[in-house]
């Protein structure tokens, strides 16, 4: 079996759409042994932030000499991106025996797309002899297939509005199912966040016995210095029983004012790992932010020819990026290539795109999931648009008619991201450690 052929098995599994519950993929995992009991684990859940969160600290723990798998999703390019072992892509050979490994099970106990991929990242982190994995939460947290483990350290980022249909139509019902990770004795890091939302995460925390660090109340950031490609600010420890290496500066290869609220919480549970016996160290901790990228989060491919990537989905995800932009008036203003999928909040992402004003070219990716441009156009009233017939002739449309105080910003979903990658040449990221330039 190929891996092409491998994908496609696994993909004849999206048809069952999205399966929330615990009771298949625990009964695939006995079948399989339980490979998530034979390596330590970092959870991570939230609305915005988890996969960066969830990248840095894997970078950490590698810099510290761990051996460390990282399970996030979606990918941008190539399924491979979702498991990483020490900042690395999997190799095609481990999914392709994985998931001939793997297959009975997944069929026996009829599991999702999502499910199957969560084992086959399991299995290959027991195979390739992973120390400690951090795992992205998929959707909610509660029910989500990754809450099969009991982590060293669970870690909430920023909470707000998505995926309603699914998680609840209020602020408090989503933090609720994203506090469903929470075990008892696992201590938490909590994001800033509403008080709503704080509220019922801090009451289910204090139900099942479980020690709350909130990132706010423990590190102060001061001079903070936000650039197009890196940021550094000064930390300060507002408790003393911190470790005094917490105060000092740092720097990340990321954009944006938010990153540091993702790398504070990498810095606490940095911290509390190291406090649980961990061999963390200064030095390592400081090279794995330092050395860190994720692709698609304010992502400047092109400084004499700009092009921005992020994949902004949401209306906070749409401030935070608009946020940036403003800091940042070397860039130019913007002109948005937006491609967006069912089930979001189309008109209050635009609007929040609109605040940072521009002309908007709106696409349609090759997926079943996204919507077409007239959706796009109903949600855009009062908005400068022109709709295209793929992701590529938007971006190319948008390059030709960009001024030379502009910026193309491709934002709105993961597959509007892929295929506007594809149209520039941009091949899927095989380290994490790498940065990417393209020549037009």
């Amino acid at each position: 079996m190929t891996y092409d052929e491998a994908l496609d098995r696994l993909y004849t599994l999206e048809h069952s759409g999205i399966k929330l519950g615990l009771s298949r993929i625990q009964s695939a995992l006995r079948d399989l042994g339980s490979p998530q009991n034979a390596f330590a684990s970092v959870h991570i859940a939230g609305t915005n932030g988890k996969g960066s969160t969830s990248a840095m600290m894997a970078g950490v723990l590698r810099s510290c000499g761990l051996r460390t798998g990282l399970y996030t999703s979606p990918h941008i390019r190539d399924f491979r991106e979702r498991i990483r072992i020490d900042g690395r892509m999997a190799a095609p050979g481990w999914i392709i025996e994985g998931l001939e490994t793997i297959w009975p099970a997944v069929e026996r106990n009829s599991l999702s797309f999502f499910e199957a991929a969560t084992c086959l990242a399991f299995w290959i982190f027991v195979q390739q002899g992973v120390r400690i994995a951090v795992l992205e939460v998929g959707l909610g947290g509660r029910l989500d297939a990754t809450n099969v483990v009991t982590p060293q350290l669970a870690i909430i980022t920023s909470l707000s509005i998505d995926h309603q249909k699914t998680l609840g139509a209020s602020l408090a019902e989503i933090a609720g199912e994203k506090a469903g990770i929470l075990k008892p004795g696992v201590e938490l890091i909590l994001a800033g966040c509403p008080k709503e939302a704080r509220d019922t995460v801090l009451s289910v925390a204090l139900e099942r016995g479980v020690p709350v660090q909130l990132d706010r109340e423990a590190l102060a950031v001061r001079d903070l210095q936000l650039h197009p490609r890196s940021t550094q600010w000064r930390s300060i420890r507002k408790g003393e029983d911190l470790p005094a290496w917490l105060d000092g500066c740092w720097e990340i290869p990321m954009a944006g004012a938010h990153q540091v609220e993702n790398a504070r919480m990498v810095l606490l549970g940095a911290a509390l790992l190291q406090k649980q016996g961990w061999p963390l160290t200064e030095a390592g901790i400081r090279t794995g932010l330092r050395s860190t990228h994720w692709p698609g989060r304010l992502e400047v491919l092109l400084p004499q020819y700009p092009i921005l990537l992020d994949v902004a989905h949401n209306p906070e995800g749409g401030r935070r990026l608009v946020r940036a932009l403003n800091r940042w008036p070397e860039l130019g203003k913007a002109r948005w290539i937006v491609g967006m999928v069912k089930g979001k909040d189309h008109k209050n992402f635009l609007h929040q795109l609109s605040r940072a004003g521009g002309r908007f070219h709106f696409c349609s990716p090759e997926h079943p999931r996204c919507v077409p441009t007239e959706v796009l156009a109903e949600a855009a009233e009062g908005l400068n648009y022109t709709m295209h017939p793929s992701v590529e002739d938007a971006l190319n449309c948008a390059l030709e008619e960009r001024g030379d105080d502009e910026i193309c910003v491709v934002s709105g979903s993961f597959f509007t991201m892929d295929e506007a990658c594809r149209a520039l040449g941009i091949g899927p990221r095989e380290s994490l450690q790498e940065s990417v330039e393209v020549t037009l």
